[in-house]
């Protein structure tokens, strides 16, 4: 046991036990996960870009001769700036959180709430 725990050392959650005296290594199950995430990613894409085209009606009619697929708009700097807007709000929360100021007065009010 001793042995093993030198093995791993401080980062066994590198690494999967696949028996009761054998453990994989990262380097053999990381590529496979790596592959199944680019995959997931794209086709992410793909349905993203899909999504763009809708089948309208040119003149009204229910007919499939009047039909044609058209690319619809996408918020694309909408959507941009509010992701980019959460994340500064995340960063400056955990700022705050992290900062020595909010430590010390943490540290006042649970002493005060304990007493």
């Amino acid at each position: 046991m001793n042995n093993l725990l030198e093995r791993l050392h401080a980062s066994f959650f590198f690494y999967i036990l696949t028996g009761v005296y054998r453990t994989l290594q990262i380097g053999f199950y990381l590529p496979s996960a790596i592959l199944v995430s680019v995959a997931m990613i794209f086709h992410g894409l793909s349905t993203w870009v899909d999504a763009a085209w809708v089948l309208s009606n040119l003149n009204g009619e229910k007919d499939g001769a009047s039909q044609k697929w058209t690319q619809r708009k996408r918020p694309v700097l909408t959507v941009l700036s509010i992701m980019v807007g959460t994340h500064l709000l995340g960063a400056a929360l955990f700022a705050v959180v992290s900062s020595s100021w909010f430590m010390r007065n943490y540290q006042v009010w649970y002493q005060l709430n304990l007493a």
